[in-house]
């Protein structure tokens, strides 16, 4: 008896499963049917509620993608900031894609109901400009810098927008940024990106999880930032009346420091930005900046600090930063051996200065010094004037350096042993396209014995 009822539930779910695939055939063959119908009738819809202009070459109806949602594919997309009587012809679009999906509730459309589920962009380009006017074009498309949110192109009807998008996902996408105020150029790389946008009247919350990579940032004096591996898990609120943007307690990966990030941006007054930056005391990963994954995990006890804000205009200038740092009493098990380095101190900051081009920016480290097997450690350093940068170094060592390679960042020696002292001083000028020191005062003195790599 058992098995025959069994065997009827399991017809049963049979059964009801071939409806609802054949149910999302049918409205899939109807929507492929008169879809060139639907093309027009989103473009018209999504054209008359913004500035800017979408435009695709095909539209085509996916059952599968989103299931048990219904999408809609939209083959070689681009977005323009201005409609096409407002642009030239060799505009580039804001945005172009290869594929842009959307995703509707079946259950909704069989209703009559159009609610987006999900929104996914695969490979594409991005192009953002801040123009000279310090607008944003981005911005510009969306009506952002217009007095409401969403603007209908008849201007004696407005319609209030509330939606509930719970997923917004991008993948392979190239983002090019020319900040023309700045002078400013640069290009990152979007690994994966998961959204999710919720808008109700004048409010609009956005929670956001990031892999992208800093290709370049390069600033005309010749500032220069490049391959950088950044991870954000974010929540962001948008308030469309006041035109800010509160980002809550959020988490931000830097090539494998973690910190935590919390402030706002007003994108009335030409972006200005006021955030917070502070690394965890128990979280030596900021470390991995110039010790090795092997080093960071030898960590035995110690303490640190990274407290930082940015402050200034977003869209026409480097906003102001201003960085304190350092490490207390780190202690360092050096692998194979039983010896150490401990008394491991530094104190630093970092200060951008008030100069658009970084040239009173300033980077000094002091206080360096720790105890090492065999001798000790104590010395400085110092950058300032990031476009014609300034180097005063000064460091004395004393160490037998057996297993230093397997704590620090030298990819290019194996093993390294033997002892060493070395002691130098020297202030000059950094030349950046060469890369080399120029017009410096030196002393230096170098000891070694036994020394292998």
């Amino acid at each position: 008896m058992r098995n025959k009822k069994t065997s009827f539930a399991g017809q049963i779910i049979l059964i009801i499963v071939a409806v609802v695939m054949a149910v999302l055939l049918i409205i899939t063959g109807l929507l492929n049917f008169y879809k060139d119908d639907i093309g027009r009738s989103v473009l018209l819809r999504v054209n008359n509620i913004q500035s800017g202009e979408l435009a695709f070459d095909d539209i085509a109806f996916n059952p599968f993608k989103h299931f048990p949602s219904i999408s809609i594919e939209l083959d070689d997309v681009d977005y323009f900031e201005r409609k096409e009587e407002g642009r030239s012809v060799d505009t580039l679009p804001i945005i172009k894609l290869e594929k842009l999906y959307i995703a509707f509730n079946v259950i909704d459309l069989v209703q009559g109901n159009v609610n987006v589920s999900q929104i996914q962009l695969e490979n594409g380009q991005v192009n953002l400009i801040t123009y000279a006017d310090s607008t944003f074009n981005l911005m510009n498309a969306f009506g952002l810098n217009q007095d409401t949110l969403v603007r209908n192109t008849d201007t004696t009807k407005q319609e209030p927008v509330d939606f509930d998008l719970k997923k917004i996902a991008l993948s392979e996408i190239q983002i090019s940024y020319n900040n023309i105020p700045n002078n400013t150029i640069s290009s990152y790389s979007i690994n994966t990106l998961d959204a999710s946008l919720n808008i109700q009247d004048e409010q609009i919350k956005s929670q956001v999880n990031t892999h992208f990579i800093i290709n370049k940032i390069n600033q005309s004096g010749g500032f220069l930032l490049s391959d950088k591996q950044v991870k954000i898990e974010s929540s962001l609120i948008l308030n469309s009346d006041t035109k800010t943007i509160q980002i809550e307690p959020s988490r931000l990966i830097f090539d494998k420091a973690n910190f935590s990030i919390d402030g706002k941006l007003d994108l009335n007054q030409k972006g200005f930005i006021d955030v917070s930056i502070n690394g965890n005391d128990k979280d030596f990963s900021v470390l991995s900046l110039f010790l090795s994954e092997t080093g960071v995990n030898n960590i035995k006890r110690g303490n640190l600090f990274f407290n930082g804000t940015i402050k200034g205009q977003l869209f026409d200038e480097i906003p102001m930063m201003d960085f304190s740092f350092g490490i207390k009493d780190v202690e360092i098990q050096i692998p194979g051996t039983k010896e150490k380095i401990t008394q491991l101190n530094l104190n630093g900051t970092f200060k951008s200065g008030e100069k658009k081009d970084l040239s009173d920016a300033s980077l000094m480290i002091k206080d360096l010094t720790s105890k090492l097997p065999g001798g000790n450690m104590n010395g400085h350093f110092s950058i300032k004037n990031f476009t014609n940068p300034i180097l005063d170094i000064g460091y004395e060592m004393k160490a037998d350096i057996y297993g230093f390679d397997k704590i620090f960042n030298i990819s290019l020696i194996d093993s390294l042993s033997g002892k060493l002292e070395i002691g130098a001083k020297y202030i000059g000028i950094f030349d950046l396209p060469s890369k080399t020191i120029v017009e410096k005062t030196d002393s230096a003195m170098i000891s070694f014995e036994n020394l292998s790599f």
